[in-house]
């Protein structure tokens, strides 16, 4: 966008704007997004793009960081989880779930999902099956919800 605008295309540097707002809306990048379309904003009304243009550039910077790190980090190997037999004891089945409401806090499904495994003969199957799903949702925080009640509940709920 910088070169368009030095070569007086700030059509081209305003459809390139719009462009990467929807791009990083559409898989989540809201703050990309909102910096995109303040420069897409700026553009349209013929106000002077450089200090939201340098803006834009800095968020991009930073985006590809957070990206490169997330994905060197899926990248990386995992430790397993251990799993207990399933006639662990119910102090047993608490840590887990005491380390699964931590790894929740981490928004990482990779570190959430040994956990689950580890349950799984543990919680009752449609208390795993909630969690399950919200972990493939991505909503970490109603997970952590469930677990907390879990742990409040004492495992009364533990399958039988």
């Amino acid at each position: 966008m910088r070169v368009q605008l030095r070569e007086g295309r700030s059509d081209d540097a305003r459809a390139q704007a719009h462009k990467l707002r929807g791009a990083a809306g559409s898989v989540a990048l809201l703050r990309l997004s909102a910096t995109a379309g303040a420069l897409e904003h700026v553009l349209r009304v013929a106000e002077n793009p450089i200090a939201p243009l340098r803006v834009l550039e800095e968020c991009m910077r930073e985006t590809h960081a957070v990206v490169d790190d997330y994905l060197a980090r899926e990248a990386a190997p995992r430790p397993s989880a251990p799993a207990p037999a399933p006639t662990a004891s119910g102090n047993d089945t608490r840590k887990l779930l005491k380390a699964l409401f931590d790894a929740l806090e981490q928004d990482d499904p990779g570190a959430v999902e040994p956990l689950l495994d580890a349950l799984d003969m543990l919680l009752p199957p449609e208390r795993l099956r909630i969690l399950n799903e919200q972990v493939a949702d991505f909503d970490f925080r109603a997970a952590q919800g469930n677990v907390a009640a879990l742990l409040a509940d004492g495992l009364n709920h533990e399958r039988s």
